[in-house]
């Protein structure tokens, strides 16, 4: 993902940002930088979550004491997520001109296309907590979340971080349209959107990966596990809180950026019923601080506890799946273990990309506009 998404960027970078800043040319065209850069810009986002993603369905399932779901609906989540998520970038820019509308609604369906995965591994991260959770005696339609092992910092820091991706994943429906965009476009609801996703969902499985990790690299003790679990709650609740304020105030119309003289954007507040919104956003800091606090604590005296003569006391949370990848598949996969089917759905993703990029980018190349700018040198 990352060495094809990386094109649109270096392109930008190497063939019209470097000749320009030393002079080698005159300007460089502002419609396909951007374009360009979100080439590579929207699907950086799944880079990062991709990690989550790997813990959720390899590791998180064992830590909660279950199976995970299905190898093979696994590998297929991970491959869609490959060749859907790299052609997407127009839909950053909906209101671009010179781009034309059928090219705009063609990303806007590849970005609706995204949620499918993210759907499979919703299903599939829920079926192996279930199964976690009624190994441990758990009963009922939705009663056996209660026997999930909440007390496990890294467990609830990771189910945590799956329940935000829920509404970051419906946020992400409205800026992917091209009917609902408009209305939230440079608006604080953008922040308020990326904050689930990248700030809660991805952080706090990080944090999680982290409280089971940082003691098996380094042979040491988790230093407090309640002040971990505490981290992990106070996150997640300074987040939603943020979240929460921000799409509010997305909505009632306030601007992403300072748009306007500080004088004019204060009388434009003013005619706005935001205090509440506001008043969320400017406690979520607060929260959101207590929980930093909390979790760089247990970091840092984790690493300077003594070493654990121990080294099996956390071992790596390796699930096993319920129902495994079928017997062609698992020899497939150790005749090429090098490459497996890697090879085949990258070429797959950069033949997409070349096909919704292509027609887009061609007639900025024929018509190629010299914007001189500013240089800061």
């Amino acid at each position: 993902m990352w060495g094809v998404a990386a094109l649109g960027l270096v392109v930008e970078v190497v063939g019209m940002l470097i000749p320009w800043s030393l002079g080698l040319t005159r300007g460089v065209d502002p419609l396909l930088a951007r374009t360009l850069f979100w080439w590579t810009g929207h699907p950086i986002v799944y880079f990062w979550l991709l990690p989550a993603y790997i813990s959720w369905y390899a590791f998180l399932p064992r830590q909660a004491g279950g199976r995970m779901a299905s190898e093979g609906l696994t590998r297929l989540a991970f491959a869609m997520f490959l060749v859907f998520s790299v052609p997407v970038g127009l839909h950053h820019q909906y209101a671009d001109p010179n781009v034309q509308n059928n090219w705009k609604v063609i990303h806007m369906f590849l970005t609706f296309l995204v949620a499918v995965p993210s759907l499979l591994t919703a299903f599939s991260a829920a079926a192996s907590l279930e199964d976690a959770a009624r190994a441990r005696g758990g009963r009922g339609v939705v009663g056996w979340v209660r026997r999930l092992p909440w007390g496990n910092a890294s467990v609830t820091a990771q189910v945590l971080a799956m329940v935000s991706f829920i509404f970051g994943g419906a946020g992400g429906i409205v800026n992917a349209s091209m009917a609902f965009a408009p209305v939230v476009h440079n608006t604080a609801w953008i922040p308020g959107h990326f904050h689930i996703t990248v700030g809660t969902a991805t952080t706090l499985t990080f944090m999680g990966v982290m409280f089971w990790l940082v003691p098996h690299l380094t042979g040491k003790r988790l230093f407090s596990p309640r002040m971990a679990l505490a981290s992990a709650w106070w996150w997640f609740g300074g987040m939603m809180l943020f979240a929460l304020g921000m799409h509010w105030q997305g909505l009632a119309g306030v601007p992403r950026r300072a748009q306007v003289s500080a004088s004019a954007q204060q009388g434009m507040y003013d005619s706005m019923n935001i205090a509440l919104p506001k008043l969320l956003t400017a406690l979520s800091g607060g929260v959101l601080f207590v929980a930093a606090i909390l979790f760089y604590t247990v970091l840092i005296r984790t690493l300077l506890s003594p070493r654990v003569d121990d080294p099996e006391s956390t071992p790596i949370p390796t699930s096993e799946a319920i129902s495994p990848a079928g017997q062609n598949l698992r020899e497939a996969s150790l005749l090429v273990r090098r490459t497996e089917p890697l090879l085949a759905l990258t070429f797959a993703a950069l033949i997409l990309v070349i096909l919704v990029y292509g027609p887009v980018i061609a007639p900025m190349l024929a018509n190629y506009q010299f914007i001189p700018g500013q240089r800061l040198w």
